[in-house]
């Protein structure tokens, strides 16, 4: 009685894969597996990389927006110096054209005047705020001492007698007015308008592709809306008097970049305005792992995997398909018919198989 179950069935055989395409497999696989593994380490790299080049981008394009507003207010600063040292504080109908000429002139300017020692403001641009007591003011006081511009302050109406709430966010420019003998008779006042700075800081930022924010120093925000909760950490460093550049992840889990730059005007020639300035460089869809992976890279990669792949396929076929034909040759004896085994000499296992099958059909006949 013969035991057919246990002779392996022919058409069993076959539900095996070949050796050969099992090996190719197998090397298409592991040569994933390296791509991945030098893929990690590389993306990581270029990562940082493009989060640096971001961070440097961020700063200098900051750097360039604090000294494009530096330059316009300054200019500003330039202006009023020369109408004080060009008014005669005795003649105040001299006084008065000036005053009205600089409004005139410039939409940055809301208010223009003069203030005399007494504190007094005894003339103002189209007559505005003449007669108001302003000695208690410290941008008075300290205007007196020397050039001094003042934090940002809400106007008085524009013209006597308007509701005082028609006024309009400034920032108050205070130079002395000298006099023929040398002493100071009063200040010369200009009161920028918060709005054109910031309208002016907002369309220089989008030029460069920033999101703009001004704070003062108690970190209100005049320009930008609220900043996102996960960047209030970030005042901490407005204290320090160096420029610094920051990264913070946003909700979406990207990274964010800051860029903080402790003074929006910065001029060597007047003085400081209270006014800090910070920049953001939103996250973009790019800076992911393909960012960091050049089209270059990816080309080397795929090179890699097609040169490995080829020289497996090679290999077998030089190595592997000798054997391949003998394990048929087998199968032909087995099933009787008559064939001549090949002698193949592509590795000593080859020979030896061959050798073996011809003294079995031998032994057979």
């Amino acid at each position: 009685m013969a035991f057919v179950g246990s002779i392996p069935q022919r058409q069993d055989m076959y539900h095996a894969p070949k050796l050969v395409i099992s090996i190719i497999g197998m090397a298409f696989v592991f040569g994933l597996l390296g791509i991945v593994g030098l893929w990690m380490p590389i993306a990581n790299h270029g990562r940082t990389v493009d989060t640096q080049l971001q961070a440097d981008h961020a700063l200098r394009s900051t750097q360039a927006l604090q000294m494009a507003v530096s330059q316009s207010v300054e200019r500003e600063w330039d202006s009023i110096n020369a109408v004080a040292g060009a008014i005669n504080p005795t003649d105040r109908q001299d006084v008065q054209s000036f005053a009205d000429a600089v409004v005139k002139a410039s939409r940055r300017v809301a208010w223009a005047g003069y203030v005399d020692r007494g504190g007094i403001v005894r003339v103002g641009s189209q007559r505005a705020n003449e007669g108001d007591d302003v000695g208690s003011a410290r941008w008075f006081r300290e205007g007196l001492k020397g050039g001094y511009i003042d934090n940002v302050s809400t106007s008085v109406a524009a013209r006597r007698g308007e509701d005082p709430q028609n006024g309009e966010r400034v920032i108050k420019m205070v130079t002395p007015v000298v006099g023929r003998a040398g002493d100071v008779m009063g200040v010369f006042v200009y009161a920028l308008r918060v709005d054109w700075l910031t309208d002016y800081v907002r369309r220089t930022a989008n030029q460069l592709g920033l999101d703009a924010y001004i704070l003062d120093r108690s970190g209100n925000v005049l320009l930008g809306g609220a900043m996102p909760d996960e960047s209030l950490s970030l005042m901490t460093y407005l204290s320090l008097n160096t420029p610094s550049v920051r990264g913070v992840e946003s909700r979406d889990g990207l990274q964010d970049i800051y860029a903080i730059v402790p003074r929006l005007v910065d001029a060597a020639q007047m003085p400081p305005v209270d006014l800090q300035l910070v920049t953001r460089v939103p996250a973009q869809l790019n800076v992911q792992l393909t960012r960091g992976m050049p089209f270059s890279l990816w080309l080397s990669l795929g090179c890699f995997l097609a040169i490995m792949v080829s020289a497996v396929a090679i290999f077998a076929n030089h190595f592997i398909r000798p054997i391949q034909r003998l394990a048929d040759i087998a199968d032909d004896i087995a099933e009787g018919r008559e064939v001549y085994p090949e002698e193949f000499h592509s590795s000593r296992e080859s020979v030896t198989l061959s050798q073996a099958l011809a003294r079995i059909q031998n032994r057979m006949r």
